[in-house]
């Protein structure tokens, strides 16, 4: 019989290594969706706050969808460990586990969850820190999740609280990372609810909501520019689907005026970019419609 040695994981270097392959921060919203989606939730509520005390980002969603039993927590916390897995009927479009480890690039990580009308909750102090500069480094623990008493009417859903996202880069006097509109857009370009399902007939998803409030999303000068609206609940409500031009667009020349339409309301493109559409097309537009979160539909020039 062969000598065998098996294969380990340095558990540390791998969620290290998980938490901090993200290109965007703003990612966050992708996975965070997509995991509010899969739950089946129809209402989903993001917002974002400057803290002015701690001078970090702090980031609330809350959804509607189904929610977690305290054997389920682990299924966020760990790495690999989702139960998540898609069937003929139902499909899924996180499974791994892997992505809710961008939630670990914070001061603190909190967990409410109802189910059945009962409150569930746990928490994870200073896993970025823990993670990345503790010596030596260590894999964060989260609290035992537990029942604790409530007056919400919720009968179940999901919040998750990240207490100081990205600790150690995020800078509160420059916004336009999280500016409001510049979330609404990547939502809509680069996440689930920016699918394109409804333009071949699907009407499954018509009535979820989105009720987003960004940074900076109370200035009526970059509520007229940017084209959003906050309604009298401090939220600007957008609906399910990807926005195309109200008229077809078929030819190259009007796919680049639509994308320099698209340029003017996107404040994370350069002052050039937005001048210049060809440019805008070239670098940004032919890449960025998507359909479920990671499928991109390339348009030829």
């Amino acid at each position: 019989m062969k000598d065998t040695v098996q294969a380990k994981v340095l558990s540390v270097n791998e969620f290290k290594e998980i938490m901090t392959d993200f290109t965007n921060p703003l990612e966050i919203f992708r996975e965070t969706v997509q995991n509010s989606y899969d739950a089946g939730a129809t209402e989903i509520i993001i917002t974002l706050d400057n803290n002015e005390e701690t001078k970090r980002l702090d980031i609330v969603i809350e959804d509607n969808g189904e929610g977690l039993l305290p054997k389920q927590f682990s299924n966020f916390f760990d790495l690999g460990n989702s139960t998540k897995r898609g069937t003929k009927n139902k499909q899924y479009i996180g499974e791994k586990g892997h992505g809710t480890k961008i939630c670990y690039n914070s001061d603190k990580l909190v967990l409410e969850s109802w189910c059945e009308g009962k409150k569930y909750y746990s928490e994870m102090d200073m896993p970025r820190y823990k993670l990345t500069k503790k010596s030596p480094p260590e894999v964060p623990s989260y609290t035992k999740p537990a029942e604790v008493p409530h007056k919400e009417k919720k009968q179940q859903g999901t919040r998750i609280t990240i207490q100081g996202y990205l600790t150690d880069d995020y800078d509160s006097g420059n916004d336009k990372t999280f500016h409001h509109a510049a979330v609404k857009d990547y939502l809509l370009w680069f996440s689930a609810w920016g699918s394109v399902e409804a333009e071949f007939g699907s009407q499954e998803n018509a009535k979820k909501i989105i009720k987003l409030r960004g940074v900076n999303y109370d200035e009526s000068r970059d509520q007229e520019k940017y084209d959003f609206k906050i309604g009298k609940d401090g939220y600007e409500h957008i609906p399910f689907g990807h926005r195309f031009p109200e008229k077809e667009v078929s030819s190259t020349e009007e796919l680049k005026r639509y994308a320099k339409k698209v340029a003017e309301g996107d404040i994370r493109a350069p002052l050039s970019v937005k001048q210049n559409a060809e440019k805008y097309w070239e670098k940004f537009f032919a890449k960025r419609i998507v359909l479920d979160g990671d499928v991109k539909l390339g348009v030829r020039k």
